[in-house]
């Protein structure tokens, strides 16, 4: 549910309530949401039913349970470890520094003596969601995929336990900030992006540079969507039209929250260069309707919006630190395969009237809807219930520190290098043997004439033109097809079929040699299998690292 009192609440949903006669929070479930008399009914968690309460959607007596990314709020129940008896405890936010970056916590059933200061940054690792590892009441103690999430961390913790060091400002084996930067220093990622590359390569994937300018996050959306990166303007201006859109939910990911602080977070996101955050992956997920995947030098994707949805192919986004986006497409990939074939803008817009939608909706105008506007109703329904799952999802992970996942992602891949290595090298030994028969009987045929083939082609080609005509040309043609027709026009002396196209002939013609043929098998085009041949010869070794030097890196 959300309104314009700021609600952003759902049946059953665990929350921070404050109880006036004791005077502090507790843990809440809600029980109904009234929209048309806007009310709430809440019960305290453990309690009995008679202490349930019904409130406005106004009060300041209700918020929702912090999460990772989330900014934090006076009465916020938290799991705090506890440094003096290395042990995690239920607290609550009772002070908030004027920076944010520091909070007091005063932890249950501990005198006021005992509050204590956590930096929130430099010790992000003592501060968990309330309920995930302490005995606190909490949505995180219930939420499943959350509880598989968080036993990493009690691995983690319980490594480290025997080496715990009070005086460390990183109290349990993570890695602060400024250590990240350092270690992020210490990479070699030219090398690390050569990895990458091979790695997708596996796959059948390849990544497309986007511009470095602030722009990337958008740049990768709008390549992705429209095979144009310069629609990242319409992109990012549209994002934040829809953000706006919908602030009640987004301004809990807006640090300092409200609706003047998402106003001023909008305003400053349309400006050109500012670079996308994870609320805006989130919001284009939305609007697209479709997963993103962020790959981080993984053929596996390090993280995934909108998970919800598996009815549309998701875009596909690679992370190269230091907030640098790129888009990842199919080694065979073409302007002609884009995600979105509507004119750039019409979809945003769409979506944007959705939302408006969604949010005008209330109890009293159901009724007189009509058939027409009911089926539109019900379309609304289906995609405000995508997009709740998604929601959920984005909470639980919360705004994860990309660069530690960056981290932990190059080192996962290092670790397993040889053992990746030497079971591609395997694999290589028996599609050699299993292609080596092939290919030796279209290098036989083909290779007495490549080169009066190749010397012809050049002398009559026009510069650019022909190139391009014969990629038209093959774009369309089944790979297997050419090879039978080249292999049996050379075996039997006979003439190939000839193109109406341009007024080129095919396979021969062309001077699809088993270089070429072999790029062309391997995702790339004609036009750069030919370049690739010219260029390295017809070694296959030379032809894959020229043509993963210059269109995969």
């Amino acid at each position: 549910m959300e309104s314009r009192f700021g609600i952003n609440f759902q049946v059953s949903e665990h929350i921070d309530i404050y109880d006036i006669v004791q005077k502090r929070w507790f843990n809440g479930e809600i029980l109904q949401i009234d929209l048309q008399n806007k009310k709430i009914k809440v019960h305290y968690s453990r309690m009995s039913n008679q202490y349930d309460e019904i409130l406005d959607f106004n009060t300041d007596r209700i918020q929702k349970q912090w999460k990772k990314g989330m900014p934090f709020k006076l009465g916020n129940r938290l799991d705090i470890l506890e440094i003096q008896n290395h042990k995690w405890m239920e607290a609550t936010v009772v002070e908030i520094s004027h920076d944010q970056q520091k909070i007091k916590v005063h932890y249950k059933g501990y005198a006021s003596n005992k509050d204590e200061l956590v930096d929130v940054v430099n010790e992000a690792n003592r501060i968990l969601e309330v309920g995930s590892i302490s005995e606190a009441e909490g949505w995180a103690k219930y939420s499943s995929r959350h509880q598989q999430e968080i036993q990493d961390v009690k691995n983690i913790f319980k490594q480290s336990s025997a080496n715990f060091n009070t005086s460390s400002g990183n109290s349990w084996g993570m890695q602060t900030p400024s250590q990240i930067e350092q270690e992020m220093k210490s990479i070699d990622w030219r090398k690390e992006d050569e990895k990458f590359a091979k790695l997708l390569y596996e796959k059948r994937l390849r990544i497309i540079e986007m511009g470095r300018d602030g722009n990337c996050l958008f740049r990768s959306i709008a390549h992705q969507a429209y095979g144009d990166e310069d629609e990242h303007k319409m992109v990012r201006q549209k994002c934040m039209d829809y953000i706006l859109s919908e602030k009640e939910y987004f301004k809990d990911f807006i640090i300092g929250g409200g609706e003047q602080n998402v106003e001023a977070y909008v305003s400053r996101k349309r400006m050109n260069t500012v670079w996308g955050d994870d609320v805006e992956i989130q919001a284009l997920s939305e609007i697209y309707n479709r997963p993103i995947e962020i790959y981080a030098y993984s053929s596996e994707p390090m993280r995934t919006f909108h998970e919800q949805d598996g009815c549309n192919e998701p875009f596909k986004l690679s992370y190269h630190g230091k907030s640098h986006y790129n888009s990842i497409v199919p080694m065979n990939w073409t302007y002609e395969k884009v995600f979105v074939s509507s004119s750039p803008g019409e979809l945003e817009n769409e979506a944007i009237k959705m939302s408006k939608l969604r949010e005008e909706q209330t109890t009293e105008n159901q009724k007189s809807l009509s058939r027409e506007q009911k089926i539109s109703e019900q379309n609304i329904r289906i995609i405000a219930q995508t997009i709740m799952r998604s929601r959920e999802d984005f909470q639980i992970q919360g705004k994860k520190d990309m660069e530690q996942v960056l981290l932990a992602s190059i080192k996962e891949i290092n670790s397993t290098k040889r053992d990746i290595e030497g079971e591609n090298v395997q694999k290589a030994m028996m599609q050699s043997q299993l292609e080596q028969s092939e290919e030796e009987l279209i290098r036989q045929a083909m290779e007495q004439s490549l080169q009066e083939e190749r010397q012809r082609y050049k002398a009559v080609k026009k510069p650019g033109d022909s190139i391009r005509q014969a990629d038209n040309i093959l774009k369309n043609m089944d790979l297997t097809d050419a090879l039978m027709q080249t292999f049996q026009a050379v075996n039997n002396n006979m003439p190939q079929t000839q193109h109406k196209t341009g007024g080129l002939s095919s396979n021969t013609d062309l001077g699809l040699s088993p270089g070429v043929i072999f790029a062309m098998q391997n995702g790339f085009s004609y036009e750069q299998g030919y370049e690739a041949v010219l260029s390295a010869g017809e070694n296959q070794d030379s032809i894959l690292n020229y043509l993963f030097n210059k269109y995969c890196l």
